[in-house]
């Protein structure tokens, strides 16, 4: 009985420290443009969102304004990255920008931002 329980003992930590490995976020600098979602699911294109006469920012504005939210798409990688803090990533609507900060891997959301930018 005290063999059982050391070994679910022993699991259960490794189980713990595992998933915590897991789940740490990567730490580091991304580069893209910081657009709604429903233009970054069509490539990161705005051709079908956006109006006559509306920059790519007006479009981003626009469309999360009736629903979407800000992400960076980053179209080297064509992937998408969402932000934990919508409000300064709105500073940045139709931008390209770099962001070093913390990113949760799993879910592609930046959790901690510690600069955003304009790119050079």
């Amino acid at each position: 009985m005290k063999k059982l329980m050391m070994g679910i003992a022993a699991v259960s930590i490794a189980s713990v420290v595992g998933f915590a490995t897991f789940a740490a976020p990567k730490i580091g600098t991304f580069t893209g443009e910081i657009m709604d979602s429903q233009c970054a699911l069509q490539g990161g294109k705005h051709d079908s969102m956006i109006r006559v006469g509306q920059d790519e920012k007006a479009c981003t504005d626009v469309c999360v304004k009736i629903g979407g939210s800000y992400v960076m798409y980053d179209a080297s990688t064509k992937t998408t990255y969402k932000f934990a803090d919508q409000k300064r990533a709105a500073q940045f609507s139709g931008m390209k920008i770099t962001v070093t900060g913390d990113l949760n891997e799993a879910t592609k959301t930046f959790t901690k931002i510690t600069t955003i930018a304009k790119a050079q």
